[in-house]
Protein backbone atom coordinates (compact mmCIF):
# COMPACT_ATOMS: atom_id res chain seq x y z
CA UNK A 1 0.00 0.00 0.00
CA UNK A 2 1.69 3.22 -1.16
CA UNK A 3 0.26 5.41 2.24
CA UNK A 4 -2.29 5.57 4.82
CA UNK A 5 -4.77 7.93 2.80
CA UNK A 6 -4.87 5.42 -0.20
CA UNK A 7 -4.93 2.89 2.76
CA UNK A 8 -8.04 4.70 4.44
CA UNK A 9 -9.86 5.03 0.89
CA UNK A 10 -9.43 1.18 0.11
CA UNK A 11 -10.96 0.28 3.32
CA UNK A 12 -13.93 3.10 2.63
CA UNK A 13 -14.75 1.70 -0.63
CA UNK A 14 -14.73 -1.95 0.10
CA UNK A 15 -17.10 -1.17 2.82
CA UNK A 16 -19.27 1.10 0.96
CA UNK A 17 -19.69 -1.96 -1.94
CA UNK A 18 -20.30 -4.47 0.96
CA UNK A 19 -23.41 -2.19 2.25
CA UNK A 20 -24.32 -1.91 -1.19
CA UNK A 21 -25.23 -5.21 -2.01
CA UNK A 22 -27.21 -5.23 1.23
CA UNK A 23 -29.31 -2.68 0.19
CA UNK A 24 -29.78 -4.33 -3.01
CA UNK A 25 -30.65 -7.45 -1.83
CA UNK A 26 -33.02 -5.65 1.10
CA UNK A 27 -34.57 -4.00 -2.01
CA UNK A 28 -35.61 -7.26 -3.94
CA UNK A 29 -36.34 -9.44 -1.25
CA UNK A 30 -37.40 -7.54 2.03
CA UNK A 31 -37.55 -10.44 4.07
CA UNK A 32 -34.07 -10.63 4.19
CA UNK A 33 -34.03 -6.76 5.68
CA UNK A 34 -33.17 -8.06 8.87
CA UNK A 35 -30.35 -10.29 8.37
CA UNK A 36 -28.60 -7.60 5.97
CA UNK A 37 -29.08 -5.44 8.79
CA UNK A 38 -26.84 -7.82 10.76
CA UNK A 39 -24.33 -7.62 7.80
CA UNK A 40 -24.31 -4.11 7.35
CA UNK A 41 -24.02 -3.38 11.42
CA UNK A 42 -20.89 -6.16 10.78
CA UNK A 43 -19.37 -3.98 8.43
CA UNK A 44 -19.33 -0.98 10.00
CA UNK A 45 -17.72 -2.36 12.60
CA UNK A 46 -15.19 -3.48 10.69
CA UNK A 47 -14.63 -0.11 9.25
CA UNK A 48 -14.29 1.28 12.44
CA UNK A 49 -12.02 -1.42 13.63
CA UNK A 50 -9.69 -0.80 10.49
CA UNK A 51 -9.63 2.78 11.02
CA UNK A 52 -8.81 3.08 13.75
CA UNK A 53 -5.57 0.19 13.42
CA UNK A 54 -4.42 2.15 10.14
CA UNK A 55 -4.10 5.72 12.98
CA UNK A 56 -2.19 3.20 15.15
CA UNK A 57 0.54 3.03 13.02
CA UNK A 58 3.03 4.48 15.10
CA UNK A 59 2.94 1.95 17.37
CA UNK A 60 4.35 -0.69 14.61
CA UNK A 61 8.04 -1.54 14.66
CA UNK A 62 7.31 -2.74 10.77
CA UNK A 63 5.26 0.12 9.64
CA UNK A 64 5.38 -1.52 5.72
CA UNK A 65 4.54 -4.92 6.97
CA UNK A 66 1.94 -3.73 9.62
CA UNK A 67 -0.24 -2.25 6.65
CA UNK A 68 0.06 -5.15 4.35
CA UNK A 69 -1.45 -7.13 7.64
CA UNK A 70 -4.40 -4.31 7.98
CA UNK A 71 -5.23 -4.87 4.28
CA UNK A 72 -5.18 -8.39 4.01
CA UNK A 73 -7.59 -8.20 7.38
CA UNK A 74 -9.59 -6.47 4.60
CA UNK A 75 -9.90 -8.37 2.13
CA UNK A 76 -10.81 -11.34 4.03
CA UNK A 77 -13.49 -9.75 6.47
CA UNK A 78 -14.93 -8.54 3.46
CA UNK A 79 -14.66 -11.57 1.51
CA UNK A 80 -16.59 -13.18 4.06
CA UNK A 81 -19.11 -10.40 4.47
CA UNK A 82 -19.60 -10.74 0.73
CA UNK A 83 -20.21 -14.36 1.51
CA UNK A 84 -23.15 -13.84 3.98
CA UNK A 85 -24.53 -11.35 1.00
CA UNK A 86 -24.87 -13.61 -1.56
CA UNK A 87 -26.02 -16.52 0.80
CA UNK A 88 -29.34 -15.14 1.18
Amino acid sequence: MASRRLLKKVIKSQIADVIDQCYDVITESPKSEEKMNKVIDASVELYDDLIIAVNDYRKADNKSAYFTEIEARLMKEVDALNGKVTIL
